[in-house]
């Protein structure tokens, strides 16, 4: 839902409705509070609110005009995606401790077997060469 409306109110833009009065007796339109000017349109503020959306969303909202709670501790101001795991809903971050840390382990892993398997090789090598001078066979 959230999306649709992100989507409906980006591409949705407004024309400049406030007064700014500039003295000197200039008066010109300019966006109202919680949009920004874009091209002479005025966009709704996404993760941000005030005039020209000056101001990012305070900590547990994001979204347009900061409407939106965060389900989480963090979140990123825009989407209301989850930056750690500490939850206050069911919903699950991008990217938890755990799958960081089996990812490290299989990194390592693969690069111990590599170093197992050079070391493997290079012993039967030596070990070869050995026998074959032993046996005569071996000419330096």
């Amino acid at each position: 839902m959230l999306m649709l409306k992100l989507a409906f109110l980006q591409f949705s833009p407004k024309n400049p409705e406030c007064i700014d009065n500039a003295g000197f007796d200039i008066v010109r339109k300019r966006c109202c509070a919680h949009y920004r000017t874009i091209g002479l349109r005025c966009f709704p503020c996404i993760g941000s609110f005030g005039i020209e959306c000056m101001q990012k969303c305070p900590e547990g909202f994001y979204g347009v005009q900061c409407a939106e709670v965060c389900s989480c501790t963090k979140c990123n101001k825009t989407t209301g995606d989850c930056f750690n795991k500490t939850m206050t809903s069911t919903e699950e971050p991008h990217r938890n401790s755990e799958s960081q840390i089996i990812s490290i382990l299989s990194g390592v892993g693969l690069v111990l077997g590599a170093v197992v398997i050079i070391i493997l090789f290079l012993f039967s090598y030596v070990m070869n060469r050995k026998l074959k001078i032993k046996n005569g066979l071996y000419q330096e």
